[in-house]
């Protein structure tokens, strides 16, 4: 039901950081608790699983070069990724979570688009500099055209490093989070406690992101000793994290690739 644009980027859109990750990231930024630097290497989870799976991909370096599966590929490969469309149908959904209503379908086309029309090759993220000089051209370029409603997060957007890309899923984050605050604090809209936000990070498919990296974001607390964040600079927190996570997540990867294609050449060689 979505083009093809859409879920290719969705598809290949990176999600469900681990706590390490997050962490991680976080050291990166500073989003430090207090005192968290000296015990930095205290959260290492035990690589052992994830080395031993690494070890079993790796120890047929031409497993990749001789699957007759793959002799037809094209130049990106068109394969479900199940957890981050789960995520995408999550992000956009309302309350109910169970289905998608004829606008949210629309919202999600029209925001889809203007994320796709914004890619330049088939990486699918968008430097976030591209979103700050081509934003409000592509409000009106893009099919169909943005209304204004969606245009007032164009100054979040200018807060973000430039140093960072986003997927579409970061993307979608930051557009739908008003929405995401207005169903899930009906009382103070201006507001988000750490109860709501718990309930919208498990949509974006955040659950594992601990608090300390949102903390710059607080304001306090309300009558019930729960703590509040303010919207606009806790977005804009949840998509550098996020992103920053995905850098390096896409740099692992990406380094994980070379490595296996240096070893398949030197036994070819």
């Amino acid at each position: 039901m979505m083009p093809q644009g859409i879920l290719l980027s969705i598809d290949n859109s990176a999600t469900n950081f681990t706590r390490k990750e997050y962490q991680e990231a976080g050291v990166v930024l500073n989003r430090l608790a207090p005192n968290e630097r000296n015990f930095f290497y205290s959260f290492k989870e035990d690589a052992g699983a994830a080395a031993a799976a690494n070890a079993q991909k790796d120890s047929d370096p031409m497993g990749d070069l001789e699957d007759s599966n793959k002799k037809n590929h094209t130049y990106y490969d068109d394969v479900k990724n199940i957890t981050n469309r789960e995520v995408f149908f999550s992000t956009m959904a309302s309350t109910d979570k169970q289905f998608w209503t004829k606008d949210v379908f629309f919202r999600a086309m029209v925001l889809g688009n203007l994320f796709t029309s914004l890619c330049e090759d088939k990486r699918w993220i968008v430097p976030s500099q591209d979103f700050v000089q081509k934003l409000n051209s592509a409000y009106d370029t893009t099919n169909p055209p943005i209304n204004f409603f969606y245009r007032t997060n164009y100054i979040i957007y200018r807060s973000i490093s430039k140093d960072l890309h986003l997927d579409i899923l970061n993307f979608l984050a930051l557009e739908n989070f008003k929405l995401k605050v207005k169903q899930h604090t009906i009382s103070q809209p201006n507001e988000v406690n750490d109860v709501s936000l718990k309930m919208i990070l498990l949509d974006y498919g955040m659950g594992h992101l601990p608090e300390e990296v949102v903390q710059v974001a607080r304001t306090g607390f309300n009558a019930l000793q729960n703590k509040v964040y303010d919207p606009n600079n806790l977005i804009k927190e949840l998509v550098t994290i996020t992103a920053a996570a995905g850098e390096r997540r896409r740099a692992s990867a990406l380094g994980l690739a070379i490595t296996r294609k240096f070893r398949a050449t030197s036994i070819l060689a």
